[in-house]
């Protein structure tokens, strides 16, 4: 079971695991209905890495992305859900303040130079994939995405029964 830590908690035991050469994996997104796809994107990136750090973003970039009636389980059930797939190491919340485009996707940046993960995994359905290629791209990550296709992600699940 992963352990639940604070953003700032895992910015100071980041070092303490590079130092003892441990490669860092960095999954992040809503995960606001936990499903297989995930368990099998846990997979995917632990693959590539030690530690996998998965980061769940805030209840209000949440509803910023997808809508006023989401998200569908608030940040510290999402946290506990994400805390139970064995792949994951540490589980976090990922506070971004909503604003403009640009200062979300500083917000972003911030999460990357602050963790600093050798490898960024996604799956090809993400809708942020491009964002998080080109941010590793520019940053000189390693990133992982496209290989994984996730047939019933949240929304799809979530439109099927009924609650949006």
């Amino acid at each position: 079971m992963a352990e639940i830590v604070s953003f700032n908690s895992l910015v100071i035991q980041i070092p303490l695991l590079k130092s003892q050469k441990k490669k860092i994996v960095l999954v992040h997104g809503c995960f606001d209905v936990i499903h297989v796809g995930h368990a099998r994107l846990f997979k995917f990136a632990k693959k590539h890495g030690d530690i996998l750090v998965v980061g769940a973003i805030n209840d209000a970039l949440v509803t910023h992305y997808k809508g006023a009636t989401r998200p569908i389980f608030e940040i510290k059930d999402r946290l506990e859900m994400l805390a139970a797939f064995r792949d994951a190491d540490y589980v976090f919340e990922f506070k971004v303040k909503v604003g403009t485009e640009e200062e979300i996707e500083q917000g972003h940046n911030e999460l990357y130079k602050k963790i600093s993960p050798d490898v960024v995994a996604s799956a090809k359905c993400d809708k942020e994939s491009e964002y998080k290629r080109k941010r590793c791209k520019k940053m000189g990550i390693k990133y992982f995405g496209g290989a994984l296709v996730i047939e019933n992600k949240s929304s799809v699940i979530i439109r099927k029964i009924g609650l949006e």
